[in-house]
C-alpha cells in the first residue's frame, strides 16, 4: 500500500514537474528569440526629454534612453546592451521637444515582415557579438516635428537599412506640464552644452525642411568610370542608410535612395556635405526630362589620384562635366 502511494506521488511531482517545464518552454519561446541590441539618438542640437520603449512580440519592455545631441541614425554601439528576447513589435514614445517648446507622443507598429526577412540573411551582415553570437542593432532617430525614424544596423556600420519612418503626434500635456508651465520647465533645464542652451534660451527653432529633405529619395545611377582601380564601395546616403556596391562585373548600378554623403574603399574615404548634394539633386532633377535618368559618375583627378563625385544624367553623360555639378568634399581621417 505504501509502495503504491509512492508511485502515485512520484508520478504527481513527473506530471508538475513536465508540465511546469512545458509551461516555461512555451512562455520564453526560444525559438523566437534573437541577439539585438537597441538604441535612441537625435539629431543634431535638438535636445528632448523623453520616456520610450520597445515591446517584443513576447510582451517584454525594452527601455530607450537618449544617446546624444547628434547621434541621428548613427548611436554608437559601446552605449547599447545586448538582449536575447523576442524580435521588436512595437515603439512608444513620449518626448519634450526642447527648441519646439512641443511635446510628442506616439505609438507605432514595426513592420515584423521586414525585420524578419533581416534576421533570416546569411551572418555576413549581421554583427559578431562573440563567438557564434550574431544579431543586429535597432536605431531609433528623432528629428524636429515629431519625425521618427527606425533603422536596422548591421556588421561594423557598414550595412544599415531604413525600417520604417513615423510621425508622432503634438499633445498639449504630459507630466503636467502645459503652456506656460512647459516654457517655464524649459527655460530652467540644465543643458550642459552652451551652444544647445543659448538655442533654447533665445527661443531658436530647430530647421525641420533638412531633416525633411536628408530623406527624400531619387532614382539615380551610381556609374564608375571604367579606369576606376577600386571596384568596391561602401556608401553612406543622407537618410543614413549604408550599404556595400560591387563593381566587379558592371560599371552602373541603378539605386532608389538619397543622395551619397561617403565613400569607402580599400584607399578612399571621403565625406561629402549633406546640404551640397541635396542642392545639387534637387536642381538636376528640376531639369530631368521625363526619358532623363540621373547619374552619379564616379572618377578620380588624374592629378592627385583624388575622388570625384559628378551628378549629370543620361541625356548628358559623355559630354563635358560642368564644374557646378561636381560635389566636393574632404577625406576622412
Amino acid at each position: 500500500m505504501r509502495l503504491h502511494k509512492a508511485n502515485i506521488a512520484f508520478f504527481l511531482v513527473t506530471i508538475i514537474l513536465l508540465v511546469a517545464n512545458l509551461w516555461k518552454f512555451f512562455t520564453y519561446r526560444s525559438w523566437e528569440r534573437h541577439y539585438y541590441t537597441a538604441a535612441l539618438g537625435v539629431a543634431n542640437l535638438y535636445p528632448i526629454e523623453l520616456s520610450a520603449f520597445l515591446k517584443t512580440r513576447n510582451s517584454e519592455f525594452i527601455d530607450l534612453f537618449e544617446n546624444d545631441y547628434n547621434s541621428w541614425g548613427d548611436v554608437n554601439a559601446s552605449d547599447r546592451s545586448m538582449v536575447y528576447q523576442s524580435l521588436p513589435d512595437s515603439l512608444k514614445i513620449w518626448y519634450i521637444a526642447l527648441r519646439e517648446r512641443k511635446i510628442y507622443k506616439g505609438a507605432f507598429k514595426l513592420p515584423s515582415s521586414k525585420i524578419d526577412s533581416f534576421f533570416h540573411l546569411k551572418n555576413q551582415y549581421k554583427i559578431n557579438f562573440g563567438g557564434e553570437t550574431f544579431g543586429y542593432n535597432f536605431d531609433i532617430g528623432i528629428a524636429p516635428g515629431g519625425s521618427i525614424t527606425v533603422w536596422i544596423d548591421g556588421y561594423c556600420h557598414t550595412y544599415q537599412k531604413e525600417l520604417a519612418h513615423f510621425k508622432a503626434e503634438e499633445i498639449q500635456k504630459w507630466k503636467g506640464l502645459t503652456g506656460e508651465n512647459l516654457d517655464n520647465y524649459i527655460l530652467k533645464s540644465k543643458i550642459p552644452d552652451k551652444d544647445i542652451d543659448s538655442l533654447i534660451q533665445h527661443n531658436i527653432p530647430p530647421d525641420k525642411n533638412q531633416w525633411e529633405e536628408r530623406r527624400k529619395r531619387y532614382t539615380y545611377y551610381i556609374w564608375l568610370d571604367s579606369n576606376f582601380v577600386a571596384k568596391s564601395f561602401q556608401i553612406d546616403f543622407c537618410n543614413e542608410e549604408k550599404d556595400v556596391f560591387d563593381f566587379s562585373k558592371t560599371r552602373r548600378i541603378l539605386v532608389n535612395n538619397t543622395p551619397p554623403i561617403r565613400f569607402v574603399s580599400k584607399d578612399i574615404d571621403e565625406r561629402y556635405p549633406a546640404s551640397t548634394a541635396i542642392r545639387i539633386f534637387k536642381a538636376e532633377k528640376l531639369l530631368l526630362s521625363h526619358a532623363d535618368t540621373l547619374i552619379l559618375y564616379l572618377h578620380t583627378n588624374i592629378d592627385d589620384g583624388s575622388l570625384i563625385v559628378t551628378v549629370t544624367k543620361t541625356s548628358e553623360f559623355g559630354q563635358e562635366l560642368l564644374h557646378n555639378k561636381t560635389i566636393t568634399g574632404s577625406k576622412t581621417p
